[in-house]
């Protein structure tokens, strides 16, 4: 069996589609026929609808098994890398995700960098788990959008913190809001979505 083409569809993410067809997503990123792939989007973690993704062929793995013998066989699942910003200090947290749960402990800046199964979607995070500071913010995985597009801006905004719908492609009042605020985090000066805010995110967010 020859390489492989997947159109990317709304939602999906490298991670996902690597899974889906049994493959690890460093094969595919790194798959020769995604050189323009790589350079258009720079990072395995952002896709865009439409996108044309090379799979390369599955191995095929050969098992030296007795005849007439019973065997059992063990399947490992991808793992998908997540970051988070929550800002603040540090304080114990809670992530739940399709049956799995990790806890730990905020990092520098509040950063949480765990792994989870690559078939997850949505997660839950949960703050100062059993206090009576507990948060609880829902989680979308693997769906981020290009840095150039409003929904792109808005899902990393969303993500570090900032208090706004992560959906559609409208300037809204809170994006502005938003964009504002973090212009002065980042001592960027006055102004609004420009090139300079967009770079900024995307040194925040990681990607």
């Amino acid at each position: 069996m020859g390489d492989r083409v997947h159109i990317v569809r709304a939602g999906e993410c490298l991670t996902t589609i690597a899974a889906h067809h049994g493959l690890s997503w460093q094969s595919v990123w790194e798959h020769r026929d995604n050189a323009s792939l790589r350079e258009r989007r720079g990072h395995p973690g952002v896709l865009r609808a439409g996108d044309r993704v090379h799979l390369p062929a599955p191995s095929e793995p050969s098992l030296n098994v007795s005849p007439g013998g019973s065997h059992r066989f063990k399947g490992t699942r991808g793992r998908a890398e997540v970051h988070l910003s929550v800002g603040g200090a540090s304080r114990p947290y809670r992530l739940e995700a399709d049956g799995e749960t990790i806890e730990g402990q905020t990092g520098d800046g509040g950063s949480i960098n765990a792994t989870v199964g690559a078939q997850v979607r949505e997660a839950m995070l949960i703050l100062d788990p059993d206090s009576d500071r507990e948060e609880r913010i829902p989680i979308v995985i693997g769906q981020l959008d290009p840095i150039d597009t409003v929904r792109g801006v808005k899902q990393r905004l969303h993500n570090l913190g900032h208090d706004l719908e992560p959906e559609g492609n409208d300037v809204t009042p809170e994006l502005e809001h938003a964009v504002a605020a973090f212009r002065e985090e980042r001592d960027l000066g006055e102004g609004g979505l420009d090139g300079a805010v967009r770079e900024a995110l995307l040194d925040a967010h990681g990607c």
